[in-house]
């Protein structure tokens, strides 16, 4: 007989808000997305980051309960998703397209739209349109029509809209494409508070490894579609010289942990990463000299975009910062224990 499940694994299950297993997604015969394992946790932020191909919108497509995979199992806070139970399933989430379909109507009648389809009362509508455009900063726009809006403004209204059915989780397909800087400050502090608050589950995906570091809980990269829960920051692809125990990924020659025998990809976590302005004297085998190109600040972390003969992406704290002196374009060095490498 099986032993029952200890406090703690039933709570672990309950914090999940997705469990996919055994998943592959296929387009006439071509393998998307391939997910062996994957646990996304309820009221977290979490970035998919990727190469245009690489399986986001597979990915997503599933996640949102939109695209039922080839095969395998999906199973969406505890219950396995089947064609019966899709529709109530998918009552929970709001889907953010890239390029978000707006109706020929008024802002406000956009963002009710959904709450129409289900049937809800009018001044049921009302309220909860007003109150979303209110958090949103959209009261200027209401009475506008969608076709009047820039590509930042209809990203901004087709959140309202899957806001305003109060979903359990938002989805967002590369939402900062589109915006211009003050709309993407504004998206960026409502992931923010969302992070803050843990009322919602966020998922979105993104192209700038620095941003979804600064902003997420948890970071999945997508490699010739399959996920690995390790930050994106620093993966880079190459190859194993076992002869001299090193991963050669363009001009850069990472040492290895002797166990590593072959692999085409390499991953670092920013937060191992030790960034001085001088070389330093310790038993750290990787060291790359390299120029800080950007910097950016969030809880009270400083994320930097470090280029040298690959472009490396590191965590410090504020004081470490004041301490090197550290500004765009500065000299430093970036050093890792070889132990600290994991290459799949």
């Amino acid at each position: 007989m099986n032993a029952a499940p200890t406090s703690g694994a039933r709570g672990a299950e309950m914090n999940a808000i997705y469990e996919l297993s055994d998943l592959v997604v296929s387009y006439a015969g071509r393998v998307a997305l391939t997910v062996p394992a994957l646990r996304l946790e309820r009221q977290r932020v979490t970035a998919v980051v990727g190469p245009n191909g690489a399986g986001k919108s597979a990915l997503f497509g599933v996640l949102a309960l939109l695209h039922r995979p080839t095969r395998g199992r999906v199973v969406f806070r505890g219950e396995s998703t089947t064609r019966t139970n899709l529709t109530s399933l998918r009552r929970s989430i709001g889907y953010v397209q890239q390029r978000p379909y707006l109706m020929k109507m008024s802002v406000r009648d956009n963002i009710g739209l959904g709450l129409r389809f289900r049937g809800v009362a009018r001044a049921t509508i009302r309220a909860a349109v007003d109150e979303v455009a209110t958090d949103l900063g959209l009261e200027p726009l209401l009475q506008r029509a969608a076709g009047e809006l820039s590509g930042g403004e209809a990203q901004k209204v087709a959140l309202a809209r899957a806001l305003a059915q109060r979903p359990e989780i938002i989805i967002m397909d590369e939402p900062f494409t589109w915006l211009d800087e003050r709309t993407t400050h504004e998206l960026e502090n409502w992931i923010a508070d969302q992070r803050r608050t843990r009322q919602m589950t966020v998922i979105f995906s993104s192209h700038d490894k620095l941003r979804a570091q600064s902003l997420c809980d948890h970071i999945y990269s997508l490699v010739d579609g399959r996920p690995y829960p390790i930050s994106s920051g620093n993966l880079f692809h190459g190859n194993v010289d076992r002869r001299n125990g090193v991963f050669i990924s363009g001009g850069a020659r990472f040492a290895l942990p002797e166990n590593v025998k072959s692999g085409r990809q390499l991953f670092i976590e920013p937060q191992q990463l030790v960034v001085s302005r001088k070389r330093l004297c310790s038993s750290m085998r990787n060291n790359f000299f390299g120029e800080v190109a950007a910097m950016n600040t969030f809880n009270g972390e400083i994320h930097l975009e470090i280029r040298s003969d690959v472009t490396f992406n590191a965590v410090i704290t504020r004081q470490a910062m004041a301490e090197l002196r550290l500004r765009p374009g500065a000299s430093v060095w970036v050093s890792f224990k070889s132990s600290q490498v994991v290459v799949i």
